[in-house]
């Protein structure tokens, strides 16, 4: 069976026997992308891992990405692999901060790893996993780095403390203002001043390179 031909036969397949669950199915690329309900995912793994039709024995990734501006912020795709009919199928399900995923620990083991590391970055809870813990951030960290309402500079920093002679946590405080730099400008100028003196301009780093230049070329 050819590798375009299963796509199209397995799309038409799953989309009658599972129309209760399954909101929409796209082919791209030669990829098969199946969009479910978020409660329905261990019971569509089971259907894909056991079904004679399907057998995608392989879970290769889970990933996540937060979508903030939507109800449904959060889109976790799966991606499946078959050896047998040598083919690929995303299953794709969306869902917020409230809701929860069913673990797929029991169906993929390898999914333990995978489901720690959307835990730990976005916060989404799976139940019935039997060691769902920080995987990539440290001891006692508060919030989800990758969720797009977590500030990119974080709320701690660690630092050595050299009176206590201990590594310890501090509020993150940055030593200057975040500033705009131009190359037309020099260190620390006003950038709403337009015009600057030719004293000033001849230490902009544009016009030592042309005062440079203008002297090889002599």
């Amino acid at each position: 069976m050819l590798y375009k031909n299963y796509l199209s036969f397995f799309k038409q397949y799953v989309s009658l026997m599972h129309t209760r669950y399954i909101n929409k199915i796209v082919v791209d690329k030669n990829q098969l992308f199946v969009y479910i309900s978020y409660n329905f995912i261990r019971q569509f793994s089971l259907f894909l891992r056991d079904h004679s039709i399907s057998l995608f024995k392989v879970l290769i990734e889970i990933a996540c990405v937060d979508y903030i501006t939507r109800s449904n912020r959060f889109e976790v795709s799966y991606l499946f692999l078959s050896l047998k009919y040598y083919s690929r199928v995303n299953v794709v399900v969306n869902l917020n901060e409230l809701n929860f995923l069913g673990s797929l620990t029991s169906i993929y083991s390898n999914s333990s790893w995978y489901e720690r590391e959307v835990w730990d970055m976005f916060g989404i809870f799976f139940s019935y996993h039997n060691d769902l813990r920080r995987i990539l951030t440290d001891y006692g960290f508060k919030g989800y780095p990758l969720r797009k309402d977590f500030p990119l500079s974080g709320y701690v920093e660690v630092i050595y403390d050299f009176d206590s002679e201990l590594v310890s946590y501090v509020p993150v405080k940055f030593i200057q203002e975040f500033r705009y730099y131009s190359y037309d400008l020099y260190w620390g100028s006003d950038l709403s001043k337009k015009k600057l003196t030719s004293s000033v301009n001849l230490f902009s780093y544009r016009n030592v390179l042309k005062n440079s230049f203008k002297k090889l070329d002599n």
